[in-house]
C-alpha cells in the first residue's frame, strides 16, 4: 500500500495546534485552582430573589435539563436535625384530624423528611418574611378538605413566630376559616369547595350524601367570597373520583331543575371551563397571583408498592424510593386536563401557575393519618378489630408532607430560582469558559456542523401507509417525459433547457417512486402543460397581466400563477421587471394587493422561500414613496419571515371562503450547491447512496418550520385546513434537473461559457418537462356539491316559491309588499350553487319525512323569519290547507305550528341569545342594559330538547357593544354582575354552554342538529360614507333594487371572527360524536342588499316626523322580506334533512 505524502503546511499546522494545546493546558491548570478555591469557599448554592427578577417557569415535563430549577424533581431525604418545621403540639390550630401524635401515632419519622430537588435546594421557609409579603393582603385557599390540610399547614408555619396576641382564628360555621396576622393585617384563609363549582356538598361540616350533584356552569356563589384576594391557592380533584357525577342544570330544590349523569372527566372539562371563565372576566390581574395544586395521591393498595396485596398505608413506616413511582390514585387524565385549561388561560394574558405536588407525594406511602385521627363517628367493634378498613390513606399527618407543598408556594409567592453549582459542575463551567475564551482567540478554525432531521408533514388526506414525500427517483424511459417540452406552447424560455442547448435529456425521464404505495398519474407551467396536452388548440386561452391566466374553454376552467415572491407587498411586485432593484423592501403587513386577485380562487398553491434568502430586509411601515413611511433595516431572515406568514394567515382568517377554497403550501425547493468551486452545471445523475448525507445539511429547516407552524396554528386555531405539501426531500436528490446554462435570462441568447459556470448557473428553477410534475400530481381530486358557493340568477318564471298574499303565517314585519313595496324583482331571484343544483322545495315530500316527529327553530327574530318561510312553503304545496289540517298556538316563548294530519310540529322558540336573558321575553324585549346569565341555559332548553330537528341561530343581539354578565339569580341580592365588551368572549362562553348542554341532553340516536350562520345586514354605519365599503355599491338597503354581483362580498357587519367561533365550536362537538350541521347561508345572503324589508313593513313604534324625512334611519336592513331569502335558506335546509350525505 502506497505511503500518504504528508505536505510541509501539515506539519506547520501540527506545530500551531501544539503551541496552543501546552498554552490551553497552563491556563486550564489555572482556572481550575481558582475555580476549586471558589468553590470550597461557598456553601455550594446561591439563592437569587426577587430583587434579581428571574421567574421560575412552569415546565409540562419534570425531568428538564433546563439551567433553572426544576423543585418537583427530586427525592425525599430524612433529615432530623432540620425536620419538623414546627412541633405538632406548639401549633395552636393544629386540626384533629391530622395530629397523629396525639391520637397515638409513636413512629414520627414521617416529620423528619426534607424534600430535596435534584439540580438545587428547596428555598428553607421564613414565616417573617411571607408574612411581610402578605402585609395588607388576603392569601386564600379554594378546595377540598386536602387544601385545608395545606391551610392547617400554612398556619402552623406562621403561628410559631406570632405573639399570643396578635393572632386569632375566625370560624362562625360558613364555608370561609379566617386566620388573621393583627400586627401584619394578614388574612390566611380557607374557603370550602370542593368540586369548585356550586354542588350538595357545599356545606363545610355536613356534606357526607350518597348521591353528588353538580351544578357544573356555576361558580357565583363561592367566588364572590375570594375573587377579590391577593393570593389564590386552587385545588380540586378528590371529590370528583368516581365514575359518573350528576350535573343540574336549574337550582336546587327547583321543580325545574333538569338533572344528568356525565361521565366523571368531562363533567371535569366543564366544571374547571366554569372556574377559568370566572376568572378571566373577574380577576384582577394586576393584583391577584393564581396558583393550582396538582392532585394529592392516594396510597389505599399496598399491592402497587410491592407490599401485600389488601393492605394499604397502614402501619407504613418509610418513604417509597423506587424512582418516577406512579400509584393508581392519580389520574393523568385529570391532569391534563388541568394543564390545558391553564394554558388556554395563559394564552389569554392570565397566568395561573400550576404546583405540581403529585409526583412527590408519591413516595410518601407512610405520610397519612392512617388510623391515628380523630374520628367524626364513633367506630364499631368490628371496624377496630380491622384497622385496614377504616385506615385514613388519603389525608396527611401534620407536621408532615404539606408543609413542604407551602415551601414549594412559599419560593413560588417569593419569584425564587435556584442555581445549585455542584463542585464538577462548577469546575466543568469555569473550564469550558475559559476554553471557549481563549480559543476565541487562536488561530485555529473550528466548524460546528448542526445536522437537524428535516421536518416532514404527513397529509391528512393520505392514508398514514401511503407517505407520498418519502421514496426515491426511478430512471423510466418509456412512462417519462409526460409531454415534450416542444409541444408546450407555454413554457417561458427561462425553463425551456432543450431549446437553449440542453444535449442531456436524462433529467426527462425520472420517475419519483413512494416507498410503500404508487403516485397517481411548475408548477404552474408544469401544470399547464400537463393539462394543455389533453385539450385542442382552439379551447385554451393565455392572459396576461399581473397574473398569468390559463382558460380552458370548453371546461369554463382556469389556471393562474400570480407573482408574488414574498406573498406580502414589496418593491419586486412587477412580475417583468423585479430584478433590477438590489434592495428588497417589504410592506410586512401589507397582502391585499395581492390577495384581492386570488381570495376568490376555489384552488390556491402558495410558495414563498427563495426571495427571504437575502441577508439584508428592509421592512417598511407606510406606503412606498410616502413622506411619513418608516424603513428598518433587518439582517435576520427569519423574524420577517414568520410576520409576513402571520400576515398572510390573517388574510385567509377573514377573507377566505372556507366551504369553496381549497389550500395548499409548497414547501421550500433547495438549490444545489455542490462541492466547492462547482454547482449543478454538468451534472448529469441525481443524488443517489451516500451522497444523501448531503442533504442534512443542504435543507433550511428554519424556514420550514416557521412555514409549518403558521399551518399548524390556521388549522388548530380557525379550523382553516392548509395542505403542505412536503416537495423539499424529494427535489433535493435531484441535482442534474436545473436549468443550469441551459436556459434564456435577460441577455441575448449566447453559446455558454465554461469559464463563468458557476457565475450564471440556474441551479434553482426547473427544466421542463421535469421535476415540477411530481408537484403537480400532489392536488387531490374530489367531486361535491356544495351549496353555498353560487350566485343569484333571476327567475321570474320559477320564483317566488309562493306568493306573499297567499301565505297565511307572515307576520307585518315581513309583509313588504303589504305595506306599499312596488318594486317585487326581489322575489324572483334564485340561488344556483356553482357545480349542482339546488333542490326544489317539495312540501308534501318534507311533511312525510318529519311524520310524528318535531321541528324547533331556536333563536332570534331572523330564525323566526326563517321559520315563517318554512310555513309559507309548506303552506303553498298543501293548498287550500284546511282548519282540520293545521293550526298555529302560542305559549310563553313558543310558536307551534301543527300538521295534524302528519301528526307533526314545526314551532319557533324565542331565545335570542341562546343563554338566559333579560331580553327572553318576546313581546318585551327592548331594553337599555342587556343583561345575560351566560352559564345557564336550561329556562329554554328544556323547552326543545326532545325535538327531532333543531335549527338554532344566535349574533345579532350579541352586537350590542356593552353587554352585562350576570352570576346568580335574576332579582337576588347576591347576584353578581360585570360589564363586559368583549363581544367575541362573552359569545364564545354562551356557545360553550350552549353545546354542554347538547353534549349532555341531546338524544344523539334521534335528533338532528343545525346551526345557522349570521345573517347580514346592510346598513352603513353612521362613520362611513356612501359608497365607501363597496366602491360605488350603496351600503343602505333603502331604495335598492339589485342584488350586488361582485363574487366574494360580504355584508356590513359580517363578523366572521364569531364565525370562526362558531364554526370551532360546532368542530369540537363533532369531536366529541355530536354532529351539528353548520348552514353558511352568510355569504349568499350578502349579496341581497335589495331583499330587506326597509320601510315597507309595520313598525312597532311611532315613527318620528324627523326620522319619515330620512327613511334611511329608520329602514329595516336586518330582517327580509317574505317571499324572499329565507326561502333559500330553507331550502338549503330541506336538501340536508331529506339527502344529508350529498351535500358538502
Amino acid at each position: 500500500m502506497p505511503k500518504k505524502t504528508i505536505s510541509p503546511s501539515y506539519f506547520a499546522g501540527m506545530m500551531d495546534i501544539r503551541c496552543s494545546f501546552h498554552s490551553l493546558i497552563a491556563l486550564l491548570v489555572t482556572a481550575l485552582i481558582v475555580g476549586a478555591v471558589y468553590l470550597t469557599a461557598e456553601s455550594g448554592y446561591l439563592v437569587k430573589e426577587d430583587d434579581l427578577v428571574l421567574s421560575m417557569k412552569k415546565k409540562k415535563n419534570n425531568n428538564s435539563n433546563d439551567s433553572k430549577c426544576d423543585l418537583f424533581s427530586g427525592k425525599w431525604v430524612y433529615d432530623n436535625k432540620s425536620y419538623p418545621l414546627y412541633k405538632e403540639e406548639e401549633c395552636t390550630f393544629m386540626s384533629d384530624q391530622l395530629a397523629c401524635g396525639k391520637f397515638g401515632r409513636k413512629n414520627l419519622n414521617y416529620q423528619n423528611w426534607r424534600w430535596q430537588p435534584h439540580q438545587c435546594d428547596l428555598p428553607r421557609f421564613n414565616a417573617t418574611a411571607l408574612l411581610e409579603r402578605l402585609r395588607n393582603k388576603r392569601l386564600v385557599f379554594v378546595g377540598d378538605s386536602l387544601n385545608r390540610g395545606q391551610w392547617v399547614s400554612m398556619v402552623c408555619l406562621l403561628d410559631k413566630v406570632i405573639p399570643p396576641g396578635l393572632k386569632y382564628m375566625h370560624n362562625n360555621g360558613s364555608s370561609l376559616i379566617t386566620f388573621k396576622a393583627k400586627e401584619y393585617n394578614a388574612r390566611i384563609e380557607f374557603y370550602w369547595a370542593p368540586l369548585m363549582v356550586e354542588s350538595n356538598s357545599d356545606d363545610p361540616t355536613n356534606h357526607r350524601l350518597p348521591d353528588r350533584i353538580v351544578r357544573a356552569q356555576a361558580i357565583e356563589k363561592h367566588a364572590r367570597h375570594w375573587t377579590d384576594a391577593d393570593f389564590l391557592v386552587f385545588n380540586t380533584y378528590l371529590w370528583w373520583r368516581r365514575p359518573r357525577m350528576k350535573v343540574l342544570w336549574g337550582s336546587f330544590n327547583s321543580s325545574d331543575g333538569i338533572y344528568k349523569n356525565v361521565e366523571m372527566l368531562r363533567s371535569y372539562e366543564m366544571a374547571l371551563k366554569t372556574w377559568s371563565d370566572w376568572l378571566e372576566i373577574h380577576i384582577n390581574r394586576t393584583k391577584t397571583q393564581l396558583f393550582f395544586m396538582t392532585m394529592s395521591p392516594t396510597h389505599e393498595r399496598a399491592e402497587e408498592w410491592g407490599s401485600s396485596k389488601g393492605g394499604n398505608c397502614y402501619n407504613e413506616t418509610e418513604v417509597i424510593l423506587e424512582q418516577g413511582y406512579k400509584g393508581r390514585g392519580s389520574d393523568p387524565k385529570m391532569m391534563q386536563i388541568v394543564e390545558e385549561t391553564i394554558n388556554k388561560l395563559e394564552n389569554r394574558g392570565l397566568n395561573v401557575q400550576m404546583i405540581n405536588i403529585t409526583q412527590l407525594s408519591e413516595y410518601r406511602k407512610e405520610g397519612h393519618p392512617s388510623i391515628y385521627r380523630k374520628q367524626w363517628e364513633p367506630l364499631t367493634e368490628e371496624q377496630i378489630s380491622n384497622p385496614l378498613g377504616y385506615a385514613d390513606c388519603i389525608h396527611w399527618c401534620l407536621p408532615g408532607v404539606p408543609d413542604v407543598w407551602n415551601e414549594l408556594l412559599y419560593a413560588h409567592i417569593f419569584n425564587y430560582i435556584v442555581y445549585k453549582y455542584h463542585h464538577f459542575v462548577g469546575l466543568f463551567l469555569v473550564v469550558l469558559v475559559t476554553a471557549v475564551l481563549y480559543l476565541k482567540g487562536d488561530r485555529i478554525n473550528w466548524n460546528i456542523v448542526k445536522v437537524e432531521q428535516i421536518p416532514r408533514k404527513d397529509s391528512s388526506s393520505i392514508s398514514d401507509y401511503c407517505n407520498l414525500f418519502s421514496g426515491k427517483w426511478v430512471y423510466d424511459n418509456k412512462s417519462y417525459p409526460l409531454y415534450n417540452e416542444k409541444d408546450c406552447s407555454f413554457i417561458e424560455d427561462g425553463f425551456a433547457c432543450e431549446k437553449f442547448w440542453r444535449k442531456d435529456f436524462k433529467y426527462q425521464n425520472w420517475r419519483w417512486q413512494p416507498h410503500h404505495c404508487d403516485l397517481p398519474r411548475n408548477q404552474w407551467e408544469s401544470m399547464v402543460c400537463l393539462v394543455e396536452s389533453t385539450i385542442s388548440p382552439s379551447s385554451k386561452l393565455m392572459i396576461t397581466r399581473q397574473n398569468f391566466s390559463n382558460l380552458f374553454l370548453e371546461y369554463n376552467a382556469t389556471i393562474e400563477f400570480h407573482w408574488s415572491p414574498f406573498l406580502v407587498e414589496s418593491n419586486h411586485d412587477n412580475p417583468f421587471q423585479h430584478g433590477r432593484s438590489k434592495e428588497r423592501i417589504l410592506r410586512i403587513e401589507a397582502i391585499e394587493k395581492h390577495a384581492r386577485h386570488w381570495t376568490q380562487a376555489d384552488i390556491l398553491v402558495f410558495d414563498s422561500y427563495t426571495w427571504w434568502l437575502e441577508p439584508n430586509i428592509t421592512l417598511l411601515w407606510g406606503s412606498f414613496g410616502s413622506s411619513e413611511a418608516i424603513y428598518r433595516n433587518v439582517h435576520m431572515r427569519l423574524r420577517p419571515y414568520e410576520m409576513a406568514l402571520r400576515t398572510w394567515s390573517d388574510w385567509l382568517e377573514f377573507n377566505l371562503n372556507r366551504t369553496k377554497t381549497k389550500l395548499f403550501f409548497m414547501s421550500i425547493g433547495e438549490h444545489w450547491g455542490g462541492i466547492k468551486e462547482k454547482n449543478c452545471y454538468g451534472e448529469t445523475e441525481p443524488i443517489q447512496g451516500e451522497e444523501e448525507m448531503y442533504l442534512e445539511r443542504l435543507m433550511n429547516y428554519e424556514f420550514m418550520e416557521i412555514a409549518e407552524s403558521a399551518i399548524d396554528e390556521l388549522d388548530k386555531r380557525l379550523g382553516i385546513k392548509v395542505q403542505y405539501l412536503n416537495i423539499t426531500h424529494m427535489s433535493a436528490y435531484r441535482k442534474e434537473a436545473h436549468p443550469s446554462t441551459f436556459k434564456k435570462k435577460y441577455k441575448k441568447k449566447t453559446a455558454p461559457s465554461s469559464n463563468s459556470t458557476r457565475v450564471y448557473s440556474d441551479c434553482m428553477h426547473w427544466c421542463l418537462p421535469g421535476v415540477l410534475f411530481r408537484e403537480s400530481d400532489q392536488i387531490p381530486r374530489k367531486y361535491y356539491c356544495n351549496l353555498f358557493s353560487g350566485k343569484w340568477v333571476y327567475d321570474n318564471k320559477s320564483y317566488p316559491s309562493y306568493k306573499e298574499k297567499d301565505c297565511s303565517f307572515i307576520e307585518d314585519g315581513f309583509a313588504c309588499e303589504k305595506y306599499g313595496r312596488y318594486n317585487l324583482k326581489y322575489q324572483n331571484w334564485r340561488w344556483q350553487p356553482h357545480h349542482c343544483d339546488l333542490p326544489r322545495f317539495n312540501g308534501r315530500a318534507f311533511l312525510e319525512k318529519i311524520r310524528g316527529k318535531k321541528v324547533v327553530y331556536v333563536g332570534d327574530s331572523l330564525n323566526r323569519n326563517q321559520w315563517e318561510s318554512m310555513l309559507c312553503l309548506i303552506q303553498s304545496t298543501l293548498l287550500p290547507i284546511s282548519s282540520k289540517k293545521s293550526l298555529i298556538s302560542k305559549g310563553g316563548n313558543f310558536y307551534i305550528f301543527q300538521a295534524i294530519e302528519y301528526n307533526a310540529t314545526i314551532s319557533f322558540y324565542w331565545s335570542p341569545l341562546l343563554v338566559e336573558s333579560n331580553c327572553d321575553d318576546m313581546a318585551s324585549n327592548r331594553v337599555n342594559d342587556r343583561v345575560v346569565r351566560i352559564k345557564a341555559i336550561e329556562k329554554h332548553a328544556r323547552h326543545w330538547t326532545d325535538a327531532d330537528i333543531l335549527i338554532f341561530d344566535s349574533f345579532l343581539w350579541w352586537l350590542e357593544p356593552t353587554i352585562t354578565l350576570l352570576w346568580g339569580s335574576f332579582g337576588s341580592s347576591e347576584a353578581i354582575y360585570k360589564k363586559t365588551t368583549m363581544n367575541m368572549r362573552r359569545y364564545e362562553i354562551a356557545l360553550n354552554t350552549w353545546s354542554n348542554w347538547l353534549e349532555i341532553n341531546v338524544n344523539r340516536t334521534k335528533t338532528k342538529l343545525y346551526f345557522m350562520s349570521l345573517s347580514p345586514m346592510h346598513c352603513r354605519p353612521p362613520h362611513v360614507r356612501r359608497g365607501e365599503i363597496l366602491g360605488s355599491e350603496q351600503q343602505h338597503c333603502y331604495n335598492q333594487t339589485e342584488p350586488i354581483s361582485k363574487e366574494g362580498y360580504w355584508g356590513c357587519p359580517s363578523n366572521r371572527g364569531m364565525m370562526n367561533i362558531a364554526e370551532s365550536m360546532i368542530g369540537k362537538l363533532q369531536r366529541r360524536g355530536l354532529k351539528v350541521q353548520y348552514l353558511n347561508i352568510t355569504q349568499l345572503s350578502g349579496y341581497r342588499k335589495d331583499a330587506h324589508p326597509s320601510i315597507y313593513k309595520k313598525f312597532r313604534h311611532q315613527i318620528s316626523e324627523d326620522k319619515l324625512k330620512n327613511p334611511e334611519s329608520y329602514s329595516d336592513c336586518i330582517h327580509w322580506c317574505l317571499p324572499g331569502v329565507p326561502d333559500v335558506w330553507n331550502q338549503i335546509l330541506y336538501a340536508y334533512i331529506m339527502n344529508p350525505d350529498k351535500y358538502y
